[in-house]
């Protein structure tokens, strides 16, 4: 579709209805939890800490791709706390 051409709204809202209707209700519904509380975690940190854990203590480098992570989300971190002033 052209940016130039005007929106089918009611095509549109009719497309959302149908997908919608696809949804598992209990998925739709969590999802609306979690929009409507954006500050709590979508995820167990304690669980996907142990994971990523078990994950860097099974390579074979002596730690150098836990380095390279480390350093990756401290950089990260820097940028998004920049981006936040």
């Amino acid at each position: 579709m052209a940016e130039d051409e005007p929106v089918d709204r009611e095509a549109l809202l009719q497309q959302l209805a149908e997908l919608r209707a696809t949804i598992d209700p209990e998925i739709l519904k969590r999802v609306q939890q979690k929009v409507a509380n954006p500050g709590s975690e979508p995820y167990d940190k304690k669980a996907a800490r142990q994971i990523v854990e078990q994950f860097l203590a099974a390579r074979y480098d002596n730690g150098a791709f836990a380095r390279r992570l480390m350093e990756e989300l401290a950089r990260t971190q820097d940028d998004d706390s920049r981006d936040d002033t």
